[in-house]
């Protein structure tokens, strides 16, 4: 009897090589940061809010927490009670701070006609709506 080594062949060698290799590239992309590319390829109904309900609070408001899209706004009054009587939509989660978000979108009631203002515009990390103290204009806004 002869007593054969041990060592693998190259083709084992590859094939474990192979193997390895497609394990880290599947790992690599599941913990990627979730960016929305297009918001076409969401799918979904529409959430819906409106201004009026947080007219008397400067306090911002999260519409929604993960990546999503502003679908559209609808401005039915803009009559502005002070000199900064407007509302702002950002590209950020609760936990970020609209100074360093992204701003999506952002209605002065003193300069904009009511209408619909069509966006679909991609949100990678969440909506959040910022209405100042005293605005008394009216808003529906849209989002998935």
């Amino acid at each position: 009897m002869q007593n054969k080594s041990l060592r693998p062949d190259a083709g084992s060698l590859l094939a474990a090589f192979l193997i390895v290799a497609l394990v880290l590239t599947s790992l690599f992309f599941a913990f990627r940061n979730p960016q929305v590319a297009d918001a076409g390829s969401l799918e979904g109904d529409y959430a819906t809010t409106t201004t009026s309900s947080f007219a008397s609070s400067t306090a911002t408001t999260q519409l929604k927490n993960a990546p999503g899209a502003l679908g559209n706004v609808v401005v039915s009054s803009s009559s502005p009670a002070t000199t900064y009587a407007q509302f702002t939509l950002y590209d950020a989660t609760s936990t970020m701070a609209t100074s360093s978000s992204r701003v999506i979108a952002r209605f002065s009631a003193s300069s904009v006609a009511a209408g619909t203002y069509i966006f679909d515009a991609a949100a990678a990390y969440g909506i959040k709506l910022e209405v100042p103290a005293g605005y008394n204009g009216n808003a529906t806004i849209t989002w998935r």
